[in-house]
Formats: C-alpha cells, structure tokens, sequence
C-alpha cells in the first residue's frame, strides 16, 4: 500500500542549487558527553577531525530510542503518530516504521528535486530497495531489526540449538555472528562503487552503517574478534569492547568522508548518529537518558548566512538541511525524546 504523503511545505521554485547529499549513519554512535561521562573517553580527535574538515556541529539528541523510530522520523521530518506507537511494542509497530520510512517525506522531497535515491542502508526507500541481508530466513528484510527485541524472539523460535554446544552447525554459527560485518562490508564497498560513477543527475545517497553497533567486530588495531556469539546478550554491555571498536569505527568513518571528499568536493555530508549507546545498566532499571546523546556533523555547500539557531534533534536536522541550503523556510518543532520500552513510553525532555 502507498503511504506516501508530503505533508511539508516544500517550495521548488526557491531552490538555487543541488549539491549531491549524502547521509552517512552510525547506528549506536554516542555523542561526546556520554563518552567522556559514561566512558571516560574523550573523542577529541574525531571533532578536531571535523573541525578541520569545514564540518559544523550540530548540538542534537535522538527523539526515541530505536533505530526504526529516529530514521522515520527523521525522514519524515516529523515525529510519529502517538496513536500508531502500541504498548507494548510489537511487531507490527516496526513494520509500520518500515512504511513510514519507505514513502517518507525526505523521499518524496528529493524526488520533486530530479534527485536520485541511491540506498545503501538496511531499509526500502521507495524506487530503491535497501541491501539488506545475505541471508533469508522467511523474516522480510525489515523484520530482521537489528534489536535484542529480535535477537531474544530468534532465541526463543529457533533456540540457541543451531548455534551452541554440541549440535552447533558451523555454517550456522559463522553466518549469525558474522552477517552484520558483511552488511557494513557491503555498504563500504557500495559507496567505493558509486563514487567512480560518471552522474550527470544530483544524487541524495544514504549509507547505514552498522558501527559500532553490536557486535564488536574489531578493536581499535583492525584485528577481528573470531569467538563473537551474535546471542551472547551480556556481551553488548561490554565497554571496554565497545569503546575499541568505536575508535575503529572513528578510523573508518574518517575514510569514508575523505573517499567523499576527495571525489565529490562540492557535496553536502552528515556524519551521525540515531541514538546513543542503549546497553547501560542502571540500578532498579532506570531510565539512562544518556541513550539519546547522539552526534551529527555536517560539511554544507552553503555556508553564507548559516542560522544561529541551534537544531536541537534529529528530526529537525533536515528542516535545517533544507532551510540553510535550498532556500526554504520550514518551521523548527519542538525538540522532544521519548523512551519507549516494553509497556510503557516516557518522554524525556
């Protein structure tokens, strides 16, 4: 079914110019201050890369807690209906967000522009189909959330047999623990590809990367982790794993936008993230707002008369995107988080 409705009032008439855009998302990606508060590290090098790179920092946090709710809302530049969120959450609640995502207003929008969607993510956008997994097992490619929602219900379905002790299948075992790195390893090798094309047409490119997302593939010195349990639920709070292979992910993150760079020097590139670092464990299972602290740089084509009002989260950043470089003027909403967890939804701030 068609969902697609652009309800913002985009003006064609009041865009001078179409840079390609491309958007590059670090699932999981925790902004600064979570870093340095909750990890003691202090990312300085990245923002200095930045910095040095002509990248503004935009001071965001991520509206919600799952990475199906900030990309749709992200990408229809507006939050998602209350009366569409069920408690608790349910399957049924992320395909909806794989629709709204798929017939999105950011979509709708470059189309009305002559862009191509190039889609190098793990979504449908509408014309452009996402990469995906390698493998099927009968769970459409937007069922397979890269969520504990669903790591637990494929324990539960399939158990731990195919994977562990004595009947493990091997096969088994290396497909699971290691697909996520081939997806990150397809999306890298997707944007090599697209950058040696000759386009005469303006391309928005989004490229979804899962980094440092679990599982913590590689440390900081590249060397492959080969005893990942993709299962393993404890491991995804491991901090120390996880701060390595955020600086590996820093490593590759700054290849990707010089590969940009150095081939499409006029192009407007985000580098950010759909929310924080969600594995904290608090005492009497508190909420840890620090989930929401998330990052977002942006090297723009247009720097002249940039605004000084601070975009506040995700999902104005495109309102913002639109409004400093393709002349619009689209209202700012209100910057809003809201934790959504087994029975019940909270809001923030």
């Amino acid at each position: 079914k068609n969902m697609e409705t652009n309800s913002i009032p985009f003006e064609k008439k009041l865009v001078k110019s179409k840079p390609n855009v491309y958007l590059m998302m670090f699932d999981g990606y925790p902004g600064y201050k979570s870093l340095k508060d909750s990890f003691a590290f202090q990312n300085d090098s990245l923002y200095q890369y930045f910095d040095k790179n002509d990248f503004t920092i935009l001071p965001t946090f991520s509206n919600y807690n799952y990475t199906y709710y900030s990309i749709a809302t992200m990408f229809n530049l507006d939050y998602i209906k209350d009366a569409s969120i069920s408690m608790p959450l349910k399957m049924d609640d992320f395909n909806l967000r794989a629709k709204e995502i798929k017939y999105s207003n950011l979509v709708s929008i470059f189309n009305s522009m002559n862009y191509s969607i190039r889609n190098f993510s793990l979504y449908d956008l509408k014309d452009s189909p996402g990469l995906g997994y390698s493998f099927a097992l009968n769970i459409g490619n937007f069922q397979l959330i890269t969520d504990k929602m669903l790591h637990a219900r494929f324990v539960r379905d399939v158990g731990w047999f195919f994977i562990t002790g004595k009947y493990a299948i091997p096969l088994f075992k290396n497909k699971f623990n290691y697909e996520s790195n081939k997806y990150n390893d397809k999306v890298q090798s997707s944007l090599s590809a697209f950058l040696l094309e000759k386009n005469t047409v303006p391309q928005f490119v989004y490229l979804h990367f899962l980094l440092p997302h679990w599982p913590y593939y590689y440390d900081e010195n590249s060397i492959l982790d080969k005893e990942i349990s993709f299962f393993d639920e404890s491991a995804f709070a491991d901090k120390k794993k996880f701060l390595s292979y955020l600086k590996y992910t820093n490593m590759k993150m700054k290849s990707y936008v010089n590969q940009i760079i150095s081939r499409d020097s006029t192009a407007i590139i985000i580098c950010m993230s759909d929310h924080g670092f969600r594995e904290y464990i608090s005492e009497n299972k508190k909420l840890v707002p620090a989930i929401f602290d998330n990052f977002c740089a942006v090297r723009l084509a247009n720097t002249n008369n940039l605004p000084a009002d601070n975009v506040g989260s995700n999902v104005n950043v495109f309102r913002y995107l639109f409004n400093t470089q393709f002349n619009q003027h689209l209202p700012y909403l209100k910057d809003t988080s809201f934790f959504l967890e087994g029975g019940s939804k909270s809001i923030i701030k």
